[in-house]
């Protein structure tokens, strides 16, 4: 049975590797399921993998593990087709499109930014566990909990994994994090479509923005303009994105992710930020980082008023207020520490 589901697979591969080499892409570093060396993750990597388990042919063992799971074997083959076809490409030190542009990213070990990668694949693949070989579980579940919470702070796009609510686990050396889905799979992708033309809408209004400064600041306004602050902890949209720009109320975290949202396709470097109390956003405008805090320019009982109080200040207007942020995350800000 084994055997004949590995033959299977082959022919799978083999039909499908004419359409997608088309689209590989070479690089100029040693990538994650490049296991022939030959700067490409595509087909020919995945039929490698099928082959080397039958004890024919060498390969690139470093890279071959490429779902992280431990093991080499026919999913790692499934999962370099599947996202070769899809554009999709890690390099063997874990960085792929998907952290393009990602400050907290930026900030972690390498074993950390493997952990990071493997968290948003696995969310966006709505797989049910994300895995870390060889990653001690029981002294570093404080690191799994602060990565994962990283990851929500500047990946909006992940509104359908719950930011409050997942748990950890240890077999046999690997580690993993299970999330806990908000949404089923079509139910996100469909809310998904519905969040990019409420998103262009407003970049739409944006278009002709001097600078990112201007363009951060109409979609702002777009925002508060469109949501009423309401708190509600037994609806996920009053912390999601989908809260501000489909629904039009939102608490504090709803302000922050659908900003970040609609910035992030702006291409403009957009983070969340908290204290025990509070979410915001912060930006990067020509290499210096400024605050925005969408709820706090948007006054709770006085009507429909707009505030620039909170758009684009420094750490100064901040710590006059005493704000601190929480301690033991890496943001770019010299605020006092919870």
């Amino acid at each position: 049975m084994i055997n004949k589901i590995r033959k299977a697979i082959v022919s799978v591969i083999l039909s499908a590797a004419t359409l997608f080499s088309l689209s590989t892409a070479a690089f100029s570093e040693t990538y994650m399921g490049d296991v022939n060396g030959d700067g490409k993750v595509n087909s020919l990597d995945a039929l490698g993998i099928l082959k080397w388990r039958t004890g024919k042919g060498t390969i690139d063992q470093s890279v071959a593990d490429y779902n992280h799971d431990g093991k080499i074997n026919a999913s790692d083959a499934l999962a370099i087709l599947k996202d070769s076809a899809a554009g999709v490409h890690h390099s063997s030190s874990g960085e792929s499109q998907l952290t393009e542009n990602k400050y907290y990213y930026s900030t972690l070990t390498k074993e950390e930014k493997s952990i990071y990668s493997n968290i948003v694949t696995a969310i966006q693949n709505f797989d049910e566990k994300a895995y870390f070989p060889n990653f001690d579980y029981y002294s570093g579940v404080s690191t799994l909990n602060k990565i994962f919470q990283l990851v929500k702070y500047e990946n909006p796009d992940l509104f359908y994994a719950s930011s409050n609510s997942w748990s950890y686990g240890s077999y046999n050396s690997t580690s993993y994090i299970v999330p806990k889905y908000t949404l089923t799979k079509t139910q996100a992708n469909n809310m998904k479509k519905k969040l990019d033309e409420k998103a262009d809408a407003i970049l739409k209004k944006a278009s002709n923005a001097a600078d990112d400064k201007e363009r951060a600041r109409i979609i702002h306004d777009e925002i508060i303009n469109m949501t009423r602050y309401r708190v509600d902890y037994n609806d996920r949209s009053n912390a999601e994105a989908d809260g501000p720009l489909l629904k039009g109320y939102a608490r504090c975290e709803g302000y922050a992710r659908a900003f970040a949202y609609v910035a992030q396709k702006a291409g403009i470097q957009t983070i969340c930020v908290t204290n025990t109390q509070h979410m915001w956003n912060m930006i990067n405008l020509d290499g210096k980082w400024y605050h925005v805090d969408l709820t706090f320019d948007d006054p709770i009982g006085a009507g429909d008023i707009l505030n620039h109080n909170y758009f684009c200040v420094d750490d100064s207007v901040l710590a006059a207020e005493g704000r601190r942020v929480t301690a033991n995350m890496p943001y770019p800000t010299n605020l006092r520490k919870e």
